[in-house]
């Protein structure tokens, strides 16, 4: 598929257009910022604070009514044999079915339909559900990580590599010099693994998204406190990722 064809694609898909819109919305918070360190016009500042602002009410217009598609996922998750995958990814799609019913509420009373009084208790749960489920899948890449570097260990127990050989020191209770120097090696041999094989691309883009995903809500929530430039380019960077995702379904995890 050519690139006209794949950006009628993304185009057509909400998703799409959703993940397109916070590239927007967050470069230009980034941008924005750099300009306001840097004492450059403060027009040309406010009129990327308004872009961030349109872009991030469009998505909101975007992601109104898309709460049954994540209880349809969390239905369809139950039937996963993996145990493991099954409670993660229904967690998942609960924890994100409660953060699009509170983000409509808010999103209505912005426009006036709602009147709520206060509204900080519901943005903070908002922010708690966000925060869940960057949690939830960060825990499910973390463990696919895991599940790779086992299966590299049991490779190199049928291989009888020296690394399996090597035992702990009985009488200082630590790890010899050469079991030291193994590690490493092996150590970094794992990680070229990871970082040469193509099927673990989506892993690592995933592990990447998610980490950069959780800093935002823990600063929502005041767990920690990010300048608007690193915000912005924490959420960059997880939308040029998930952007990449649409665009290429092959990086899909």
């Amino acid at each position: 598929m050519d690139f006209n064809a794949k950006l009628v694609v993304l185009n057509s898909k909400t998703n799409g257009k959703d993940k397109l819109f916070r590239t927007v919305q967050y470069g230009c918070k980034l941008l924005w910022y750099l300009l306001w360190k840097s004492r450059s016009n403060k027009d040309y500042i406010e009129k990327l604070k308004k872009i961030e602002a349109a872009m991030s009410s469009t998505r909101k217009v975007l992601r109104f009514a898309k709460t049954h598609e994540m209880l349809m996922s969390a239905l369809n998750s139950i039937h996963n044999q993996d145990y493991f995958y099954r409670y993660i990814l229904t967690l998942c799609n609960i924890n994100q079915a409660c953060y699009l019913i509170l983000d409509n509420i808010l999103w209505l009373n912005s426009i006036g339909t709602l009147n709520l009084k206060n509204k900080k208790p519901l943005n903070d749960w908002c922010n708690k559900f966000w925060l869940f489920s960057s949690i939830l899948y960060l825990a499910r890449d973390i463990h696919d990580l895991i599940s790779i570097f086992q299966a590299f260990d049991e490779e190199m127990k049928r291989k009888n590599d020296p690394w399996q050989k090597y035992t702990l020191n009985e009488q200082s209770g630590a790890y010899t010099s050469a079991k030291s120097n193994v590690y490493k090696t092996q150590l970094l041999k794992k990680l070229r693994l990871i970082l040469s094989n193509q099927k673990n691309i989506p892993l690592l883009l995933d592990t990447a998204k998610n980490v950069a995903d959780i800093f935002l809500p823990l600063n929502s929530l005041d767990f920690i406190k990010l300048s608007p430039g690193a915000q912005g380019l924490l959420g960059l960077i997880s939308s040029i990722i998930s952007l990449m995702v649409v665009w290429d379904s092959k990086l899909k995890l």
